[in-house]
């Protein structure tokens, strides 16, 4: 591979390896890439060639950003390969949510295994990294009408290339966050924890790349702490949350739901005493990045109806540990939701006694065994 491989900057414009202090044409794009930031991926690359020289390996090809990769690695974020276009990682990386991938790692997935593959940035408290989508003129009035304005923060603008669809990158709040929340707009997403975020210059399904809005990228402009009324929005959903889960839930009215109780308790315990593994393993995340995610997210939700939960109690609890990534994901998730609740159900732990089933304990999966004590499942 010649020296002069081309190099995409973070606005997704081009820079020779051979040349580092000139851009390409970039006239399209709203923002040039900061000499420094150039010359550390320059810096970068020349790290990767030296080594893959020393070793005998092939170099990195012209489609691979494990430059750009390595870059947010070395900022402090964590880096996943994204699937070129879309808006969902190559890889499973619930295990990256706390800890990034090692350089070595980040080097492999991004010149071996997905040499073409876009970057997303895991989001949450470990990589201090907190995201405001907005995606839509009305989101964007919201947004501004709240906050007085666009805070200085560095924002990407999306592969779209359409209008008021942008992300404003912010330090992490010190309190709880999830993948999604949207209390001002559906279309104006709070992101967080087991979130993630498409970042500069991955591919966008257009065929344009994400980039730095001009003058607002990591090189213009600091992180932001969270401004004021989304902070204010984020303690109001984390102090709900916190009277919820100490509050006796409301089982739904009906003589059926009374019937389930009552054979709950025949069954040795109450309903409202906890969900079954299978569910308990749903609200812990463990399903989040996993396929046949939505129909576990059927079953949680059930089994919630059946312990007496209220749609507007588990909805956030449901949504958070599916941890949906798009729009279409999002609204699935929903639906799915929604549906669980259109009737009354039994608690999956009766459901299961009654059809002398209990949970072998692996993945939320069930064996024919007659169900010595259910407390156990």
């Amino acid at each position: 591979m010649p020296h002069n491989r081309t190099l995409r900057r973070a606005g997704g414009q081009s820079v020779s390896r051979g040349d580092t202090s000139k851009p390409a044409d970039c006239s399209e794009l709203s923002s040039l890439a900061s000499p420094s930031y150039a010359g550390r991926l320059a810096r970068i690359y020349s790290s990767i060639e030296a080594q893959c020289r020393q070793w005998g390996e092939p170099l990195p090809p012209p489609s691979s950003l494990v430059c750009e990769a390595l870059d947010y690695h070395e900022r402090g974020f964590c880096p996943i390969p994204q699937k070129p276009g879309a808006k969902s990682p190559c890889i499973k990386w619930k295990g990256y949510q706390n800890q990034p991938p090692s350089r070595s790692v980040i080097k492999y997935r991004f010149i071996d295994d997905f040499p073409d593959a876009g970057i997303a940035l895991v989001l949450g408290p470990a990589f201090n990294l907190f995201v405001v989508d907005c995606d839509g003129e009305e989101a964007h009035r919201i947004l501004v009408d709240r906050l007085g304005g666009l805070p200085p923060t560095p924002t990407v603008l999306s592969g779209s290339g359409l209008p008021h669809k942008y992300h404003l990158y912010f330090q992490h709040p010190a309190l709880p966050t999830n993948a999604k929340f949207t209390p001002w707009h559906r279309n104006l997403e709070f992101r967080g924890y087991r979130g993630i975020v498409i970042a500069p210059p991955s591919l966008h399904k257009s065929g344009n790349r994400y980039r730095w809005a001009e003058g607002r990228s990591l090189d213009d402009v600091p992180m932001l702490e969270v401004p004021g009324p989304i902070l204010e929005a984020l303690q109001a959903r984390e102090s709900k949350l916190t009277r919820n889960s100490g509050s006796r839930k409301k089982p739904v009215s009906g003589t059926r739901h009374m019937s389930n109780i009552q054979r709950s308790e025949q069954a040795g315990q109450s309903a409202k005493s906890g969900f079954c593994l299978a569910t308990r393993e749903f609200l812990a995340g463990t399903y989040a990045d996993e396929p046949g995610w939505n129909d576990r997210l059927f079953r949680a939700s059930a089994d919630m109806v059946g312990c007496g939960y209220e749609f507007e109690e588990a909805l956030p609890l449901l949504m958070q540990a599916a941890g949906p990534w798009s729009r279409e994901d999002q609204d699935a998730a929903t639906r799915t939701i929604e549906s669980a609740f259109s009737q009354e159900r039994v608690p999956a732990r009766v459901l299961a006694a009654e059809r002398g089933l209990v949970s072998t304990g692996k993945r939320g999966s069930f064996t024919l065994l007659v169900p010595r004590d259910i407390n156990k499942y």
